[in-house]
């Protein structure tokens, strides 16, 4: 694996663990009431400070990953296109974070209502981040479909 390959699968990994662990904050937040101010700031300032440089470092490794590549092959196409839907997903998610955090305090339909939005997103971009990284890992082994 070369250096660019790992860096970009350390960055993957990192956004992986975050939008995993968003991903409890979010179910906690439906579960306990009490908890969903606390849940939207935190999932909002979680994105601003942590998700958004991370998410700017997986575009950029990727980038230049795609730039250390000789040719560009059908799987590879597949993975770089499921790739920035999974990115685009996200960004579609950061949007929604902060929305529902700007509207402050929220009701309980509204609160369920925009939580609802931001996992729709999270069930959209995260099989198409797993593909993406399970045919990278594949094209890194030389073991491509």
């Amino acid at each position: 694996m070369s250096p660019f390959h790992a860096a970009h699968s350390l960055i993957l990994g990192m956004w992986g663990g975050l939008v995993a662990a968003e991903a409890v904050i979010e179910v906690l937040g439906t579960r306990r009431p009490e908890l969903r101010e606390a849940v939207t700031a935190v999932h909002f300032w979680l994105d601003l400070l942590v998700e958004i440089p991370i998410l700017a470092g997986v575009v950029i490794s990727g980038a230049l990953l795609l730039l250390t590549v000789n040719g560009l092959t059908l799987l590879l196409g597949v993975k770089i296109v499921a790739g920035l839907a999974a990115v685009a997903s996200n960004a579609i998610c950061i949007v929604r974070v902060v929305r529902r955090y700007r509207s402050l305090p929220l009701d309980e339909k509204a609160y369920l209502e925009r939580t609802n939005g931001v996992m729709r997103t999270f069930y959209l971009g995260f099989p198409l981040a797993t593909a993406a990284t399970v045919i990278g890992f594949l094209l890194v082994a030389g073991h491509a479909l």
